[in-house]
């Protein structure tokens, strides 16, 4: 498998700019796992506003990252082609503080789909360390450009 690099991420999720919080798409299987990646410098501009005496990657910006990851590989799927998928629950844990330059490393799965919603949980790793984890419900619905098609 051809990694999926940012440009093919943003258009597959349709978020760009500084939200977009994974840089590469390691390898997947659908509708099972994906792996993917976001490199950090010292320089982010999270680092530059948030706890600036204390220089970290904010909690929200690392469930983001798990919820991109997860909807990356529900995009991959074709099924979702003509589906907005939106966050519907997410509860978070966070082990370590992430700062400087780092690699991190998205390992996500999907547990259940049942009907429009989907459950699943992922974790990002600095080396083998888990630094944070999530667990995220999924509702998926009809996106609006599919919806003024079918009129």
């Amino acid at each position: 498998m051809i990694p999926h690099k940012k440009n093919k991420i943003k258009n597959l999720i349709k978020i760009s700019g500084k939200l977009l919080m994974i840089d590469e798409i390691t390898s997947f299987e659908i509708k099972e796992k994906i792996y993917t990646e976001k490199k950090l410098s010292k320089n982010e501009w999270f680092y530059k506003i948030h706890l600036t005496n204390r220089p970290v990657m904010p909690g929200i910006l690392q469930s983001e990252a798990m919820q991109q990851s997860i909807v990356s590989l529900l995009y991959l799927d074709v099924k979702y082609k003509n589906f907005d998928i939106l966050i519907f629950h997410s509860k978070n844990t966070f082990f370590s503080e992430i700062n400087g330059s780092q690699s991190l490393k998205i390992i996500s799965n999907i547990v259940e789909i049942k009907e429009k919603f989907i459950k699943a949980r992922s974790v990002i790793k600095i080396k083998d360390k888990i630094m944070s984890k999530g667990e995220f419900t999924f509702i998926v619905v009809k996106n609006k450009k599919s919806q003024l098609n079918a009129k």
